[in-house]
């Protein structure tokens, strides 16, 4: 419930029946967990092994004893070495024989913790799927006036002659071959709300092959598709160095266009040439039908609060820009 999210742990990998079996049955029998370290000393290191252990961390599970995963890895090693070594007795392999063995929790080294995003590709590794967040939404504050539509707006995208500009990362790519047997590429993205499809033809695909690298950040410019599904046929795609000085900012003005004469449209374009600067100006017309995006030519703008209170004041609250 709220900004909970639970997973059996069999959801993480290499985390098999014996081992959920076991730690369940300990937490049930003796109380939860209270450190790394009282996990080792209760553990069955046959069923809760070294792969076990680092995925379960990776995971994020041991967050609520020390949400510094860096460090819990680090004090793998040590902490297994000596379970090793007092896992002597065939019918027991916990870490401790008897409560006269207890410890206090040895010190772990202190170092610095992953990156947010070594963390999320942790959790993609050891799980399948982004759980504390999304690799994308770091990008999206740096990324967001360089795009025209998000991944989950591809299907309203109505602007045949204006290429659509959208970014994310790319999760996997293949090569497929056209009926002259020229190589095409089919690429897979997501953002952190969708995926898409996005195919090069051989022309493209030559080109932009060799710039590929999975898990990485791209920017694709295209046509969309929806002939076979939705798909972006792209033309260009951009890597992450290099997009600012390739691709134009814009800002996006979204109009509540029902009703709307078509006054409105010349007097804003008079008051944005109040507001030069290098940004180019996307309008998205939002009605009860469908939703178009289209560029207005020769007007570029500065983004700053003037300019969004104007805008929202000349509409009456029904455009605003972002």
């Amino acid at each position: 419930s709220g900004d909970i999210i639970r997973l059996g742990l069999s959801a993480v990998a290499k985390v098999g029946q014996s081992a959920v079996k076991n730690i369940i049955e300990l937490r049930d029998k003796e109380g939860p967990f209270s450190s790394f370290w009282d996990f080792f000393m209760r553990i069955d290191t046959r069923a809760v092994n070294r792969g076990v252990i680092e995925n379960l961390i990776k995971s994020g599970a041991f967050d609520s004893l020390d949400n510094n995963r860096a460090k819990l890895l680090n004090a793998l090693p040590s902490f297994l070495e000596y379970a090793s070594k007092k896992c002597t007795d065939t019918n027991q392999c916990s870490l401790f024989d008897n409560i006269e063995d207890a410890v206090l929790d040895p010190v772990m080294d202190e170092c610095e913790d992953f990156s947010v995003r070594q963390k999320l590709d942790f959790e993609k590794e050891s799980m399948g799927l982004y759980i504390s967040g999304h690799p994308y939404d770091n990008y999206l504050p740096m990324i967001k006036n360089y795009i025209n539509c998000s991944f989950s707006d591809l299907h309203l995208w109505q602007s045949a002659n204006q290429p659509v500009i959208t970014a994310g990362l790319l999760t996997s790519y293949k090569e497929r071959y056209t009926k002259k047997g020229d190589p095409m590429g089919v690429l897979d993205f997501e953002d952190s709300d969708a995926t898409v499809e996005a195919v090069m033809f051989p022309k493209q695909w030559s080109k932009y092959k060799p710039l590929l690298n999975a898990g990485s950040l791209y920017f694709i410019k295209g046509q969309v598709r929806q002939d076979r599904g939705l798909s972006i046929l792209a033309d260009e795609i951009f890597p992450e160095e290099d997009f600012q000085s390739l691709l134009t900012p814009h800002v996006t003005i979204t109009i509540e266009a029902e009703g709307l004469g078509e006054a409105f449209y010349g007097d804003l374009c008079k008051l944005l040439r109040k507001h030069p600067g290098r940004y180019e100006v996307l309008l998205k017309l939002v009605n009860s039908e469908q939703t178009v995006v289209s560029l207005l030519k020769s007007i570029r703008v500065d983004l700053n609060e003037k300019l969004s209170a104007d805008i929202i004041d000349y509409s009456n609250g029904r455009a605003y820009c972002s």
